[in-house]
């Protein structure tokens, strides 16, 4: 996830008039040739506030990529667009979902120091 500085599509620039179509044909070819695909986001639609000549300018330059083992593992990721305080940029926040404890409700291990004194812990670390 980054500040990628370009735009897939027309509509991810406010002044669209002024899209640079070799550039977002090249950004394309470059993300579909590291095998990585766009996380979806959800909050303000543009990352990035800026000026370009008279007019104001906004654009969806950050951006979270994934992989389909990451895809597979994360289901459910995707990145929230925060408030922008400040800055010309909107920070971005990737959410994981781990598809395993999504699906089990499984709890995570922890360590109770009471098992050192069971006199059979040895032999149940061993048969497991």
């Amino acid at each position: 996830m980054g500040d990628f500085n370009d735009i897939f599509l027309a509509s991810e620039k406010v002044r669209q008039v002024e899209v640079d179509l070799g550039r977002r044909i090249r950004f394309g070819r470059w993300v579909q040739g590291c095998g990585l695909i766009d996380l979806r986001s959800y909050g303000h639609k543009f990352t990035w506030r800026g000026a370009e000549g008279f007019g104001r300018v906004c654009e969806r330059l950050d951006r979270g990529f994934e992989n389909h083992q990451w895809r597979i593992k994360f289901l459910k990721a995707r990145v929230r667009v925060l408030p922008r305080i400040r800055y010309d940029h909107h920070p971005i926040l990737v959410e994981l979902v781990d598809h395993y404890h999504r699906q089990h409700n499984a709890r995570l291990f922890h360590f109770e120091a009471a098992w050192v004194s069971d006199e059979h812990l040895a032999d149940f670390i061993r048969s497991n």
